[in-house]
């Protein structure tokens, strides 16, 4: 399995369980709400693996469940709004993957869960701890100090002929700065 087929998988999963309980509940097909940053398209596999995960556990979509998308189409100064549209129209659960996405939807609502995909949840202040987040943020990290030096080993196992590894980080992102010189 892939490691982005896991946090696709883990990330669906974490959104279908705040509608675990709302599902039990009879009448209007529930409604997710889900902000990017970019452009639609640019996030293919996580609104795929979205829908995948939630389609596996049941939730059919235009039946029990709507998918409400909105694109800031890179410009960060239109997600208040646009998350602000999806909480006039009352969604059931916002999916903010992205830091700042997901700090926005913190801004603009502490009564509709909240599943976030950041890079550090705990350090950028989204959540109190990943084992309790808190408040109505739940979701992923994708900071991965704890198993990242177990990555090089992972792929000569799955992969023994790989010689050459390269690696590719952002330096602005703090986050990665911080995995990357071993300081998590």
């Amino acid at each position: 399995m892939r490691r982005r087929d896991l946090i696709v998988g883990f990330a669906s999963t974490m959104t279908a369980l705040p509608l675990v309980a709302l599902a039990q509940q009879a009448g209007d097909p529930k409604t997710i709400g889900y902000v990017w940053m970019g452009a639609p398209g640019d996030e293919f596999e996580i609104l795929a693996g979205l829908r995948r995960g939630l389609e596996d556990r049941g939730y059919v979509f235009g039946r029990n469940l709507v998918l409400d998308e909105r694109y800031a189409n890179g410009n960060a100064a239109q997600v208040p709004q646009l998350i602000a549209e999806l909480l006039a129209k009352k969604v059931d659960v916002l999916v903010t993957p992205g830091t700042a996405t997901s700090r926005a939807a913190q801004r603009a609502t502490s009564t509709v869960p909240i599943v976030v995909m950041s890079a550090d949840p705990v350090g950028n202040g989204l959540v109190e701890s990943l084992a309790h987040p808190g408040a109505n943020i739940t979701g992923l990290s994708s900071v991965a100090g704890d198993y990242s030096a177990k990555w090089l080993q992972l792929l000569i196992e799955a992969a023994p002929k790989v010689r050459r590894v390269a690696v590719l980080w952002n330096p602005d992102n703090p986050a990665m700065v911080q995995e990357c010189s071993g300081q998590l």
